[in-house]
């Protein structure tokens, strides 16, 4: 017996139902897909770097007022002797998994990692950002102070970053083809790496350059005038500040 006509329209409705249920379950999965995929890469190259490169915002190079935090682990070649080199990169792994939450709350950016060292920056070069900078390395080493029992247990080391903070102009460019990146150039960032290393030399946490110091507004007094230093690579005395306890 041939089916009624309402049975008809009943198995039309079905067969359109299943076919939307399958619709929306596979543009679920796409769309699933591709925020994940994005969210992936914008964590690989940073949520600005990845619209720059997209858009090309720096194919021709471009000046910019930056800020720069150079962060690099003390002690590292004597922690990665006694260790090794495995569990070491775990200790940074972990130390940098910790910086996260720092970058995220004080609105700035990583730059680049290299080995032990992060380089951290701000969009934003005001009085507001420089405190932020100096409210990131005091809340980070308390956080690294706060897991020493953890670091010790498990590391036989609690870590410890010297930082070199510097502020300037830098001309900032898209390098690269096959692998293609947002990268700095100017002599700032020579000063935040020779400043960084002073830190060792002369046992501060951390230092500053005059510029950075002239752009604070507020929290000038958290800064202690050292003296002036004849850095690597620079033809004339920089004058360099501490952070006072």
């Amino acid at each position: 017996m041939p089916p009624s006509s309402n049975e008809a329209v009943n198995a039309h409705y079905a067969y359109l139902g299943s076919s939307l249920n399958i619709f929306y379950i596979i543009y679920f999965f796409v769309v699933s897909f591709h925020f994940s995929l994005y969210a992936q890469v914008s964590r690989k190259f940073g949520s600005t770097n990845l619209y720059d490169i997209i858009m090309g915002t720096y194919f021709i190079p471009k000046e910019a007022q930056r800020i720069f935090m150079f962060l690099d682990l003390n002690q590292s070649t004597t922690i990665a002797e006694e260790i090794g080199h495995l569990k070491y990169s775990r200790l940074i792994q972990e130390c940098f998994s910790k910086l996260t939450h720092h970058i995220e709350n004080y609105d700035a950016e990583v730059y680049q990692y290299v080995g032990d060292e992060a380089v951290l920056t701000w969009q934003k070069s005001n009085s507001i950002a420089a405190q932020q900078c100096l409210d990131l390395f005091k809340d980070f080493q308390d956080n690294l102070d706060a897991a020493a029992h953890e670091f010790k247990t498990e590391f036989g080391w609690v870590p410890k970053f010297k930082s070199g903070v510097c502020y300037g102009t830098v001309a900032i460019a898209e390098v690269g083809d096959y692998k293609r990146d947002i990268a700095f150039h100017g002599t700032v960032l020579n000063t935040g790496a020779r400043l960084c290393q002073l830190c060792k030399e002369i046992n501060e946490d951390i230092l500053f350059s005059n510029s950075f110091f002239s752009l604070l507004t507020h929290g000038v007094d958290r800064l202690d005038y050292i003296g002036d230093y004849m850095l690597t690579g620079r033809t004339s005395n920089e004058k360099v500040y501490r952070l006072l306890s």
